[in-house]
């Protein structure tokens, strides 16, 4: 090893001879050195007899007078290779690969004075030896250590793709060494580790990202071919007329990720790639990667949102780029942001709390509760720093704040309805948490009308009720930025429409029906199908004075139900249905009384019209005759002969027309 540590310090005293395989010389002879005695590493002093073993020069001791004896052999343990470093490497070859193991002596020289003469270490890969030849280089072998010697790999053909299996294949080579130089003392196939060869990987198509800012610290991902898993896989950047190495993370065998180094200014770079942290592919990346200063935040507008909603701010800065991944953060959330130009960035504001809805919205049933992801992170409501990204992963660090506030909540609205095209009407908005420190407030209703808000207190605003186009309710929203609405903890407001109008009562011209016509389409009272008129109509008593007689009108009662009324003024079985959206038919019964002198009369609260929320329809209007009368034919029927007491009974149901 260079520095031998003698484990016995007297001799054993055990003589071995061995017969000369032959004489060379006069000077030289050759000798096979026997079985050693012991199996541990020692030294043996050589000794030769011309005589068969009478006689040894015993040249040694104090008769060993001019430096030159005694002569020494040294028995060794044959070394223990434990591993390589690296593993692998190109089918080029000339990677140094460093064996690590037990057991390695150096050969003396000036650099390892102790080491031993006449002896040359020596490595295989497979069934070719690292040398001069194999190599170009002029000494592929090196001791380092007892435990380490370095072998430079030769040239061998890359792996398949069978992979190396047990035995020695053509591309996994089992690494041997002798430590004498001596083909014969090479160390045993299956004691070596194995050492791979491999293609040198592919890199195609741009980083991902592509632009990082110059403090480095982005992990990059690569796409290739090529790639293998290996604890010394590096990425190379080349930085000016200087390399910069970065430990790589194997993802698959096309795709690899690695940091990118910290460099002094803006410039695009190369990237190489290598399997071993040695052999570095000659695919390389040509300028595909940018370095930018990194950006810096100014403001943001808005500078605060509601805590209970995602939100929008326009961060104002330097610096930005359209690297197609612009990210921002709010506190320790990432979000989208969307590049605008070089001085403006779009955050979307992450939500910093659940939303807490109001009673009164959740019995409207006209929101669907949130909900939130797995993944939600919930903040503090208070300022949190806003940053920007053009890498998505290093950020500013400007410590921009944004503001997160409670969201406001509106509990009673006075007046809470009105017609749809009232102007100059204000409502006034008493809740909680109304501030006017971010620009507001402002007031939406339903998402029409925008308005800024008079702030009276955090517990009181006033909103200018704007006119819409069609009635119906709608939830006001408020906002305290001018920009984020909400309505989870608002109230409604209903807008009115007109109400539909009773136009006419027209009696046709078969005298069955009563066609009631109106100015638009109504809600037909959300009825269909034939139904009781009573739950469209109404009536007045003195309609029933009009056509009734004195013993029909008492037989009503003072009290009688819309039904018996009804009944009673259009006939027996009368009923009523709509004809279309417009025309609501009273389809009389048997025995009508009413004359077209009677009006019919609404029942409130009943018909609205047909597209939107309204007022409901009222009023009454006198019965038409139809435009077209039917010319009267009488047809009476009644008996032969009758009693001389007896009352004469002529009936003219048959007869037609006449015009009621």
């Amino acid at each position: 090893v260079g520095q031998l540590k003698a484990g016995k310090s007297v001799c054993s005293g055990t003589i071995i001879s061995a017969k000369a395989d032959g004489v060379l010389s006069s000077t030289q002879l050759v000798c096979r050195s026997p079985l050693a005695s012991t199996a541990d590493s020692h030294f043996s002093m050589v000794d030769v007899s011309l005589n068969g073993g009478v006689v040894y020069q015993r040249l040694y001791g104090p008769t060993c007078t001019d430096g030159a004896c005694p002569v020494m052999f040294f028995y060794y343990a044959l070394p223990l290779i434990s591993a390589l470093v690296p593993q692998l490497g190109p089918e080029t070859g000339l990677t140094v690969v460093t064996i690590n193991g037990v057991g390695f002596m150096g050969q003396k020289t000036a650099a390892t004075p102790t080491g031993f003469k006449n002896t040359v270490t020596r490595c295989k890969f497979g069934e070719k030896e690292s040398s001069t030849t194999t190599t170009g280089v002029t000494t592929p072998v090196r001791f380092i250590t007892d435990s380490s010697i370095s072998c430079v790999a030769p040239p061998q053909p890359a792996f398949d793709e069978r992979g190396c299996g047990d035995a020695p294949r053509p591309a996994c080579m089992r690494v041997q060494v002798s430590l004498n130089g001596l083909d014969s003392d090479f160390t045993l196939p299956e004691m070596g580790s194995v050492y791979t060869y491999h293609r040198q990987p592919e890199l195609t198509g741009a980083p991902q990202p592509s632009a990082g800012p110059t403090t480095g610290g982005t992990v990059i991902t690569l796409t290739g071919k090529g790639f293998a898993p290996s604890g010394l896989l590096r990425c190379r950047f080349y930085v000016g007329n200087y390399q910069n190495d970065t430990v790589a993370v194997y993802l698959s065998a096309t795709q690899v990720s690695c940091p990118v180094p910290r460099v002094p200014d803006e410039q695009l770079v190369d990237i190489a790639i290598s399997l071993n942290s040695q052999d570095f592919s000659p695919y390389i990346l040509p300028k595909l990667f940018k370095y930018f200063p990194a950006p810096k935040v100014f403001s943001a507008a808005p500078a605060g949102g509601p805590a209970e909603s995602v939100g929008v701010a326009f961060v104002k800065g330097e610096g930005f780029l359209d690297t197609q991944h612009v990210k921002c953060r709010v506190g320790t959330v990432i979000s989208v942001g969307i590049y605008i130009n070089s001085t403006y960035i779009k955050c979307l504001i992450p939500q910093a709390q659940p939303k807490v809805y109001s009673t009164s919205v959740l019995s409207l049933g006209v929101i669907t509760p949130e909900i939130l992801p797995d993944d939600f992170v919930a903040q503090s409501v208070q300022s949190q720093p806003l940053e920007v990204s053009l890498d998505g992963q290093i950020f500013s660090s400007s410590k921009i704040a944004y503001t997160y506030y409670i969201s406001p909540e509106v509990k009673v609205i006075a007046p809470s309805q009105g017609a749809k095209t009232a102007a100059a009407v204000v409502a006034v908005l008493s809740g909680s948490s109304f501030r006017n420190d971010f620009g507001g407030p402002y007031c939406r209703f339903g998402g029409v009308g925008t308005t800024r808000a008079v702030f009276l207190s955090d517990r009181t605003i006033m909103c200018a009720v704007p006119p819409v186009p069609l009635g119906k309710r709608v939830l006001v929203e408020i906002s305290i930025n001018g920009q984020e609405y909400e309505s989870h903890k608002t109230a409604p407001y209903i807008f009115y429409g007109m109400a539909p109008a009773l136009r006419s009562a027209t009696l046709s011209s078969t005298y069955q029906e009563i066609k009631m016509m109106f100015d638009v389409n109504t809600n037909r009272g959300t009825l269909s199908g034939d139904f009781a008129c009573s739950k469209v109509l109404s009536f007045a008593p003195s309609d029933l004075d009009l056509a009734l007689t004195s013993a029909q009108r008492a037989a009503l009662g003072n009290a009688p139900t819309a039904e018996a009324a009804l009944q009673a003024l259009f006939g027996f079985g009368a009923f009523c249905r709509f004809s279309n959206n417009q025309t609501l038919a009273i389809v009389t019964g048997a025995r009508p009384t009413f004359t077209t002198a009677n009006n019919v009369t609404l029942a409130p609260g009943k018909l609205m019209r047909g597209n939107e929320l309204t007022y409901f329809s009222s009023g009454r209007v006198i019965v038409s005759p139809p435009a077209s009368a039917m010319a009267l034919q009488a047809v009476l029927t009644g008996p032969q002969q009758i009693g001389r007491c007896d009352p004469l009974v002529v009936d003219g149901a048959g007869s037609t027309g006449g015009a009621g």
